[in-house]
């Protein structure tokens, strides 16, 4: 019963991180199509901010560190600004999609560090 029970724990888990890669393919694919032909810079920062969501989750899940992954994907001055939510990253990258998603319907260009 205990097995079948932590069995069941590691599927919901398996299909909550495949449900996630394929809301994060989505969203990388919609910015590539509908946002880089008008704001390249817009769009990459998107795509840098969804790949390195997934490793922000796993290190908070593990309690891992992921300061070199954040260095070496996000620019400097985004890094920075995210290296300072210590304890809710994955929730802050969530937050700065959302405010890259609104600069993209609105029309305006994308400045670091945002807003």
């Amino acid at each position: 019963l205990k097995t079948n029970r932590a069995l069941d724990r590691v599927l919901d888990a398996r299909k909550a991180w495949g449900m996630m890669t394929r809301c994060s393919r989505a969203l990388a694919g919609m910015a590539c199509a509908y946002v880089a032909p008008t704001n390249g810079p817009l769009a990459l920062l998107m795509c840098r901010y969804l790949a390195v969501f997934p490793w922000c989750l796993k290190g908070r899940l593990r309690g891992e560190d992921d300061e070199e992954v954040i260095r070496n994907v996000l620019p400097p001055q985004e890094a920075e600004w995210l290296l300072q939510q210590e304890a809710e990253r994955p929730i802050a990258i969530l937050s700065r999609i959302r405010c890259l998603i609104y600069l993209a319907q609105t029309g305006n260009e994308v400045s670091l560090p945002l807003p």
